[in-house]
């Protein structure tokens, strides 16, 4: 009974920091079309230890608007904003974003209608004296108010294609990171500062293991001689394990037709990094 309980616990606890991150990412998105009034906005969901936002921007951004957007994020949060949901048919939910010209949120909805859905909904974020500060496509769940959403911090830019279609647009993704309070998210970002000190490829760098080449593609390292003798070592000790437990070797060549990489998925996700 005791476990239970302490699932139920953990379960609710897991919950709750999942909505606090989930209304990170719509105050990120309220956040950014502040900047950038004329921003499209993609999708916005949680990931492991925070969330992301997918946008079409007039500019490429830099690193200094994360600190600009932070700030207005903190201003957000202090305002407690109430997150609100509502309801909307389908046909006016599309009939809505095309007006506001946000052709992604008229895409994901088009979608939703193929699917079947006659109602979707939206969250709302509204100020203290009831005024509509934003609004967004989104099944929930969310915090009390933009006040309940933890410690937070936006960490990085990188680019997503829509849909994860390379034939789509490619849009500016911004992560962020959150956890319930501060200590727990310093302990995060020390953690992520030690995993930078041991990335491998700044590793192979230092210790001239193996280096990189655009004309060889993204994740093959060229090994130098001291990386070669490491990498045989290691090498000769895994085939020794394996030959213990009855394996053996075999040698396939190390070029196949594209086929088999579409197959796998490699070559629709690594085309332009790996194979062009």
């Amino acid at each position: 009974m005791a476990k239970k309980v302490r699932q139920e616990v953990m379960r609710s606890s897991d919950l709750e920091l999942d909505h606090m991150r989930h209304s990170c990412s719509h105050m990120l998105a309220q956040a950014v079309l502040e900047m950038f009034p004329d921003a499209k906005l993609g999708i916005g969901p949680t990931t492991d230890d925070g969330f992301y936002y997918d946008f079409d921007l007039p500019r490429t951004l830099i690193p200094e608007d994360l600190d600009l957007l932070q700030e207005k994020m903190e201003r957000i949060s202090k305002e407690k904003q109430t997150f609100r949901r509502i309801e909307s048919k389908v046909e006016k939910a599309i009939d809505f974003y095309k007006k506001v010209k946000q052709p992604y949120k008229v895409d994901l909805i088009e979608g939703l209608k193929k699917e079947g859905e006659k109602v979707i909904t939206f969250y709302e974020n509204i100020d203290n004296d009831g005024t509509l500060k934003f609004s967004d496509l989104c099944r929930g769940g969310h915090s009390e108010d933009t006040g309940k959403t933890g410690a937070f911090k936006l960490t990085k830019i990188a680019g997503a294609y829509w849909r994860g279609d390379e034939k789509q647009p490619m849009l500016q993704r911004i992560y962020g990171i959150c956890f319930k309070d501060g200590k727990a998210l310093r302990t995060h970002l020390a953690m992520m500062e030690e995993a930078k000190k041991r990335d491998h490829r700044k590793l192979g760098q230092e210790l001239d293991l193996f280096v990189f080449s655009d004309l060889v593609g993204a994740g093959l390292p060229l090994w130098t001689p001291k990386g070669t003798v490491i990498r045989n070592i290691l090498d000769d000790y895994v085939w020794a394990l394996r030959k213990e437990r009855g394996y053996e070797k075999v040698t396939i060549p190390h070029i196949t037709k594209k086929d088999l990489y579409e197959t796998s998925g490699h070559w629709q996700k690594f085309a332009d990094d790996l194979f062009r």
